[in-house]
């Protein structure tokens, strides 16, 4: 009987069920279709949701869908072009490339340039040649998003690249004017891949939609970047026990909005007290960044967080 009564269940589904069951291996869903199993995940008819979309395309939304131009337009693309010369500019290969097949962008779509020394253009493609897409310059806004300050983060380069690289990409989204890579007593990494982290700090300037790239020196030793000349306040950030009378100074609360800064950050085993001494005696201000212990790039990142805070909330207050 009970073979009889799965055989007439085929004959009356058919050779789909037939199909379900080879598929599945589950009578369960022969026998009751109306009731899922518990887990069971049944798929859907992909005729009768294509139909659906066709026949009634605001079931989902009460909004119409964005065109394909609205979405072009809607977000902004940006790209950099240190050499860019308006009226038109050609852009890189490799530029050409990302904006034609990765962005599918198209003659008559808009893209912003910007040279990193805060000129943002506004562009129009008039060649959308994925080797060389050529844009004419439609407008220019200069001193984009310009900082009230100029920044100079000095940071020995980690023993991972990878820490150090992540740095590099916070800051610069952040804001930063310059990144001065030092090598110091400690320094457990003395060779320093700059090409590789131009690139990423192109990157991060591209996503953050900044129009002011960081500039980023040589693998400098302490010394050296002690003893050059800076228009503006000078700290180090250390571990160690202050080594003046008046004490580590909390960097928020003695930096004065608008001020430039040069901040230096030692290695994993942090600055020698040689070190310390050399650049108090050229001006350096000993500071802390709270009681917690920070890696390298943990501590050169909230250093560029506390200067940005400092001078967000006054200019907010104003």
């Amino acid at each position: 009987m009970i073979f009889l009564y799965f055989l007439l269940n085929f004959a009356a589904r058919g050779p789909g069920a037939e199909r379900c069951l080879r598929k599945d291996n589950h009578l369960y869903r022969l026998c009751n279709p109306e009731r899922p199993r518990a887990g069971l995940r049944l798929r859907a008819n992909p005729l009768r949701v294509r139909k659906t979309m066709r026949t009634n395309p605001l079931s989902a939304t009460d909004d119409p869908p964005p065109t394909a131009q609205q979405d072009r337009t809607t977000a902004m693309q940006l790209f950099y072009a240190p050499d860019i010369t308006p009226p038109l500019h050609t852009l890189s290969e490799e530029e050409s490339k990302h904006c034609v097949r990765v962005l599918r962008l198209a003659c008559g779509d808009t893209l912003h340039i910007t040279d990193g020394r805060g000129d943002l253009h506004c562009c129009e493609i008039v060649d959308d040649n994925p080797r060389r897409c050529t844009v004419r310059v439609v407008s220019t806004q200069h001193q984009f998003e310009k900082l009230p300050y100029a920044l100079t983060m000095a940071c020995a380069p980690t023993k991972n690249a990878e820490r150090f690289e992540w740095f590099l990409e916070k800051a610069t989204e952040i804001g930063v004017e310059a990144i001065l890579p030092l090598e110091t007593e400690h320094s457990e990494r003395r060779v320093f891949k700059a090409e590789r982290s131009e690139k990423i700090i192109t990157a991060a300037l591209k996503q953050s939609l900044k129009a002011y790239r960081p500039r980023l020196a040589p693998l400098t030793p302490f010394a050296e970047a002690v003893m050059r000349p800076f228009d503006g306040r000078k700290f180090i950030a250390h571990c160690a026990p202050a080594a003046s009378p008046e004490g580590k100074r909390y960097l928020a609360e003695t930096l004065r909005p608008g001020e430039n800064a040069l901040i230096m950050i030692g290695p994993e085993g942090d600055f020698s007290p040689a070190e310390i001494e050399l650049a108090r005696e050229n001006g350096f201000e000993e500071i802390t960044l709270g009681q917690q212990r920070l890696r390298t790039e943990t501590a050169a990142v909230v250093a560029t967080t506390m200067v940005s805070v400092v001078n967000s909330l006054t200019h907010r207050n104003d």
